[in-house]
């Protein structure tokens, strides 16, 4: 993923700096949490991290888990798995235009 992670790093951290500014949903899954952030917050690259009304998934690579392992810590603890170990995180990401936010998903696995 390289360089591009940076806008997915830089949203994880305004989630985290802003849960006023954030709907977060963790009762869906065991595994995984959705949050809804108004599309007035400036992102990098939002056509190709929040395509409109399309997911977009990826999967974070190695170097994205070990340089941002403590951010990704912060957002396992809000599931059910937290006291499992996890070896890949998926981040899914999309621009729903209607309700005017971007969503995000992170999956643990």
């Amino acid at each position: 993923m390289g360089s591009n992670s940076d806008a997915l790093r830089n949203v994880l951290t305004f989630v985290k700096n802003n849960p006023d500014k954030v709907i977060i949903n963790n009762n869906k899954y065991n595994n995984a949490i959705q949050m809804l952030i108004q599309d007035d917050v400036a992102v990098g690259n939002p056509d190709l991290f929040f395509p409109k009304n399309r997911i977009r998934a990826n999967r974070m690579n190695r170097s994205f888990l070990e340089e941002n392992s403590h951010l990704l810590d912060y957002f396992s603890e809000m599931t059910d798995t937290s006291s499992m170990a996890f070896n890949d995180v998926w981040i899914s990401t999309s621009h729903i235009l209607d309700l005017g936010k971007y969503f995000l998903d992170l999956s643990f696995e």
